[in-house]
């Protein structure tokens, strides 16, 4: 039962080239105007839509490795390379999943049939959401797996869960985004590897992530995370603060970032209306930053919502990348 729908009629001209093609739709990219319908049957708050619509994005998945450089591939080889210094790892019990007899192949087919639904119900195109495999409490073995079925990429949430994957080759063939709240003390560990940040909560982690970019003579995508739950709990710039950060102009002069959109997470519940209400709220303040902030930046085009329980709702209010854990996995084991 979705409420909120984005409307994205092919208003630019030429081929619609999606994720998995080579090029970008038309001159902007991006789809056309939208809607935001909720309850009640009338229009809201327009929502992102026009030129500043997330869209078919910078494409952080496996089929666009022009846009994203190589797969993470680091068996055998991690390391700091800055001063000569590795993680402290904690061990992690990683969980090969409860996915009782459907395999992970099977289950990324069943969550792509259901996002060609929802983006039928709601005049998208399925190759508009980048499908992100959050792999957290999952051994190198399911990682593989999901490669193999064909996920966009792969999302951890742990640095050192990560690192050690890392070492066993668990994301040899698809991008790795950072999905999880990240410390600015652990950033040099996965500069090297990252194809997207999703999570950057405070300018102070920008810096940080910048420098250590630096120093790996590479330029690391970023999202800027906002906190649009009614949980403490969650992380995230509020509305004021990031327009604020942004108008104070500084974020500029970081020249080994690119900021390429917005991440949100709602508040778990069950209440959908909630869910709904808090997307479309990311998704209208995703059109405000980019026309006042992005206009001319193409690569800022990312609007990464929607988990497990609400990437339907995710994907009516916009989201262009959905981070799907237990539903692919199975279940996990804390």
């Amino acid at each position: 039962d979705l409420h909120c729908v984005q409307r994205h009629p092919h208003s630019h001209g030429g081929a619609a080239l999606g994720l998995r093609d080579a090029g970008l739709r038309g001159k902007s990219g991006v789809p056309g105007g939208s809607g935001c319908l909720l309850r009640g049957g009338h229009e809201g708050p327009v929502q992102a839509g026009g030129a500043g619509a997330p869209g078919r994005g910078v494409c952080f998945g496996h089929k666009r490795r022009d846009l994203v450089g190589k797969p993470a591939s680091a068996a055998g080889r991690y390391s700091h390379r800055g001063g000569g210094e590795s993680i402290r790892r904690k061990s992690f019990k990683l969980e090969k999943g409860s996915r009782q007899s459907m395999s992970i192949a099977e289950n990324i087919a069943q969550v792509r049939a259901e996002i060609a639904r929802v983006c039928r119900e709601v005049g998208r195109d399925p190759q508009e959401i980048t499908l992100v495999g959050a792999s957290k409490m999952n051994d190198a073995a399911a990682c593989r797996e999901a490669i193999a079925a064909g996920i966009d990429a792969l999302g951890e949430n742990r640095v050192q869960e990560m690192t050690a994957k890392l070492e066993q080759g668990a994301y040899e063939g698809a991008p790795l985004h950072f999905i999880g709240h990240l410390q600015t003390n652990k950033i040099k560990y996965i500069v090297p590897y990252v194809a997207l940040i999703h999570g950057i909560d405070s300018y102070k982690l920008l810096v940080e992530v910048n420098k250590q970019a630096e120093k790996a003579g590479k330029v690391v995508n970023c999202l800027l995370q906002l906190h649009i739950a009614e949980e403490e709990t969650k992380f995230g710039f509020s509305f004021e603060e990031c327009r604020d950060m942004l108008a104070e102009g500084e974020w500029k002069t970081l020249s080994n970032i690119q900021l390429c959109g917005l991440m949100g997470m709602a508040t778990n519940t069950d209440d959908n209306e909630q869910i709904e209400k808090e997307f479309c709220s990311l998704s209208s303040f995703f059109k405000e930053v980019k026309d006042s902030w992005f206009a001319d930046t193409e690569a800022f085009r990312e609007l990464s919502m929607g988990m497990s329980h609400d990437y339907h709702q995710a994907i009516a209010a916009g989201s262009t990348l959905i981070r799907v854990g237990s539903k692919i996995f199975g279940d996990r084991t804390y």
